[in-house]
């Protein structure tokens, strides 16, 4: 059951993590100016509602800083929000609806696909509605905790206002390969084509043992290029031009020197930096055999992939293009 969840839980991710990193970024900054606004007209209205106002204030923050719209628009939808209130009765708890919506309209102008553009709409307003819902909850209990648990929560105003809003941006794998694969796009499209192809396939032996044959392929595919990025990362380029360079000044201070025990120290140093080249050299061996086998692996993936799109769909078919695809695979690394 543990390795179920954690690989249900890597199937989960982001379409675009750099776009979720700033909604989160900019969402704490809004929310915790957005807090100490909040208190601010809370206290002046001599009322409890520094929670609404604190949301109210996060969702105008984000709605002129997170989208990518033009500013003139996001500026007539912040000006729409701020002036609905003078016409539609409000009161504190539904104020921030004013902006949380202006602010998912303003996201789901984005390039998004329908279901996304759907949920990019809802989501300001869903976390807006979590927070007014966690402040209330507990500001309720009239305890000393409690009520600074409160306050924190009305500080991440803008924090629960993104995490809704992020919602548009989640993905979930059909499959625990797929996010194995995330560093590879080339490798990635090959799959997601191979996938769709077999599940075009009817049901039968043969497509099972093409199935488990092209999932251990994209699985050599990840292991090859893990262990090209493991070694690639232990390769220190300073170091070994640190060597050559010592090699070479070594080389040079021996033919000046005529002191018999000074070269014979230059020459032990001149040998353990002549090992370390052995050793470097050796690594870009390796590293240049792990480079093939990863190329090799890829293309044995996209050769499935575009080999499974032609296949026929009757048995004697598939089991001759499982048999070819066999022939294709790499022998394991020894």
């Amino acid at each position: 059951m543990a390795t179920t969840l954690e690989e249900t839980w890597q199937r989960l991710g982001f379409e675009d993590p750099a776009t979720v990193e700033r909604l989160l970024v900019r969402g704490a900054l809004a929310g915790a100016l957005a807090g100490g606004l909040g208190a601010l007209v809370g206290n002046l209205t001599r009322g409890h509602h520094a929670g609404p106002f604190a949301v109210t204030f996060a969702a105008a923050l984000l709605l002129l800083v997170l989208p990518r719209q033009t500013f003139g628009m996001l500026l007539a939808l912040a000006g729409a929000a701020t002036l609905l209130p003078v016409f539609v009765p409000w009161t504190p708890e539904s104020l921030p609806y004013f902006f949380t919506v202006p602010l998912g309209l303003a996201l789901a102008l984005e390039p998004l696909p329908p279901l996304r553009r759907l949920v990019a709409l809802a989501g300001p307003s869903l976390g807006g509605a979590w927070c007014l819902q966690l402040v209330q909850w507990l500001s309720a209990r009239h305890l000393g905790a409690a009520g600074a648990l409160a306050w924190l929560a009305i500080l991440g105003a803008g924090l629960f206002l993104s995490v809704g809003a992020v919602l548009a941006w989640v993905t979930f794998a059909a499959d625990a390969v797929e996010p194995k694969l995330n560093g590879q796009p080339k490798v990635l499209q090959a799959w997601l084509r191979l996938r769709t192809a077999l599940g075009r396939l009817p049901k039968s032996e043969p497509r099972a043992g093409l199935e488990a044959l092209v999932r251990s392929g994209a699985l050599r595919c990840v292991s090859a290029r893990a262990a090209r990025d493991e070694l690639a990362s232990t390769l220190d380029e300073a170091a070994e031009d640190e060597a050559r360079d010592a090699v070479k000044a070594l080389q040079q201070r021996l033919t000046e020197t005529t002191d018999a025990e000074l070269a014979a120290h230059l020459e032990q140093l001149l040998r353990v930096h002549r090992d370390t080249l052995e050793q470097f050299d050796g690594l870009h061996r390796k590293l240049e055999r792990l480079d093939a086998r990863a190329a090799a692996e890829a293309g044995w993936l996209e050769t499935a992939a575009f080999s499974v799109e032609l296949a026929p769909k009757g048995e004697p078919g598939l089991r001759q293009l499982t048999s070819r695809l066999e022939s294709l695979t790499s022998h394991p690394e020894r």
